[in-house]
């Protein structure tokens, strides 16, 4: 559900390098934490810190990406729109 929510508001080369920059990270990650920290999966606590540091990579990214590749001329979020200039007469 968070990756639909990053998805509505990033241009097609922000989803392409969402998603490409998602896989890199997550296995960046998966990396360290059973090749160099040492963990594995007979721990309890390894699931919930996996989970949550694939949350967090999957947070911090989206914003990232929604920083550089948010789509152009995007109506307001909240469905409110600008009114137009009313005129004189």
């Amino acid at each position: 559900m968070l990756d639909r929510l990053f998805m509505k508001y990033l241009s097609k080369t922000g989803i392409k390098l969402y998603w490409a920059g998602q896989l890199v990270l997550d296995a960046i990650f998966i990396y360290y934490l059973f090749g160099i920290a040492g963990y594995s999966m007979d721990e309890d606590s390894t699931r919930n810190i996996l989970i949550g540091g694939v949350l967090a990579v999957a947070v911090a990214w989206g914003l990232v990406c929604l920083l550089f590749w948010r789509k152009k001329n995007q109506a307001p979020a909240d469905g409110a729109e600008e009114e137009a200039p009313r005129q004189a007469g």
